[in-house]
């Protein structure tokens, strides 16, 4: 998202959404570099704990933003954070869904094939659907057991 972009999406975009992206890049950002400092393991523990405590703040509250523009706000924060990866993105993702009431699964993939070597992708589902981290073929990528991922 260039200046001039973001200078238009600031003046067009309703306050609670300009709040969230704000909020998207800020946990983007940490995020980002949680990933460059720490060991996987407390990464992912230092995201599921963010998330849990901004879900429990958030229970029985309702969403001012679906989950579809939500994704498109952190897809937007991310595009603006050096070296946002897929990764980083699905794990910002989990925290700040969370802060607006959602509960999405973090899912990590690899895909072996000749064609492609090694390959590893991250995404987000929620209720069974891929609300952030979609691209063509997802379903080439073998996901990783939930334990593995702590493991490391």
């Amino acid at each position: 998202m260039g200046k001039l972009k973001l200078s238009r999406f600031l003046s067009l975009t309703p306050h609670h959404e300009r709040r969230a992206f704000f909020f998207a890049l800020q946990w983007m950002c940490i995020t980002r570099l949680s990933i460059a400092i720490l060991p996987f393991r407390r990464t992912m523990k230092l995201v599921e704990s963010q998330a849990r405590r901004h879900l429990q703040k958030r229970r029985g509250s309702i969403a001012k933003i679906s989950a579809g523009r939500l994704s498109r706000l952190v897809s937007q924060a991310a595009s603006l954070v050096p070296g946002s990866t897929c990764l980083t993105q699905a794990l910002a993702g989990k925290i700040i869904f969370a802060s607006y009431g959602f509960d999405p699964q973090i899912h990590i993939g690899v895909n072996r094939e000749e064609k492609y070597g090694l390959e590893a992708h991250a995404w987000l589902t929620l209720d069974g659907e891929v609300i952030l981290g979609q691209v063509p073929d997802l379903s080439r990528f073998k996901p990783l057991s939930g334990s593995s991922l702590l493991d490391t």
